[in-house]
């Protein structure tokens, strides 16, 4: 693979993402709405759990964050069916980029607006919600970071793999990633969902996302706490690329918006 036209690529998706005013909204505006409604139920939550007494943004801010953070799936993933609506894609197939190169070239925007919008969010949550990060957790949550960003560019690419219509990947984008974020803790504390959902979350990645980002905002672990939730989460998004590079085909045609 070519590194400069991946780079390339890359560089053009990137720019597109960047005008998107609404993208910003909903990524980081209501994220921090919802989290200055929730954060006294996240803190009584942590309380009766044994936590801390606390103002509870060590369970809203990751929650949100991971909630809103689906959005990405929805954002990147359009990307692939606004080129075949723009007649981008033929002509990119005309270019030397290989299949894998595009693939790459796509998936990169989406990791690097997923990081940089859960960077933005913690870092915002500090002086807002007064959000506590240790210095020597740093690493760790870099760490948690990157794992989660990885596993939301894979449930986007391996969906708009396997997805021929822009209407096919709205509706099971927008389900699956409110049942992930929703069962996993994005909307409310797992201890207050109820019986069969606690037993499910553990199977959603976002339960793990969740778990890693709040356990390092107590104060609770470092790496001995965080490595098997980043395993997971990187072991998630290694299945699904696989998937969808195995699924994924540059000839067929994407259903766009008519």
């Amino acid at each position: 693979m070519s590194p400069r036209r991946i780079g390339v690529l890359a560089g053009h998706e990137l720019r597109m993402l960047r005008g998107d005013v609404f993208a910003l909204v909903i990524l980081l505006v209501m994220p921090l709405i919802v989290m200055s409604l929730v954060k006294p139920m996240f803190g009584l939550a942590l309380r009766q759990q044994g936590a801390p007494a606390g103002n509870g943004a060590a369970g809203a801010v990751p929650g949100e964050a991971l909630m809103f953070g689906m959005f990405v799936v929805m954002f990147g993933g359009f990307a692939f069916y606004r080129d075949h609506q723009w007649f981008v894609w033929e002509r990119l197939r005309t270019t030397r980029l290989t299949p894998a190169e595009l693939v790459v070239g796509k998936s990169l925007p989406i990791l690097a607006m997923s990081a940089g919008q859960l960077a933005v969010l913690f870092a915002l949550s500090v002086p807002l919600f007064g959000l506590r990060v240790a210095p020597g957790d740093v690493p760790a949550l870099l760490a948690a970071v990157a794992a989660t960003a990885a596993m939301i560019t894979s449930i986007a690419v391996a969906l708009a793999a396997v997805c021929r219509s822009v209407q096919q990947f709205s509706s099971i984008g927008n389900l699956v990633s409110l049942a992930v974020a929703g069962a996993g803790g994005g909307l409310v504390p797992t201890s207050l969902l109820p019986g069969w959902a606690q037993a499910v979350a553990p199977a959603t990645p976002a339960y793990w996302a969740i778990k890693a980002f709040r356990e390092i905002f107590l104060g609770r672990v470092g790496w001995t706490g965080v490595w098997l939730p980043v395993a997971v989460l990187a072991g998630i998004a290694a299945v699904l690329t696989a998937l969808a590079v195995l699924r994924f085909d540059a000839a067929e045609t994407k259903v766009s918006w008519s």
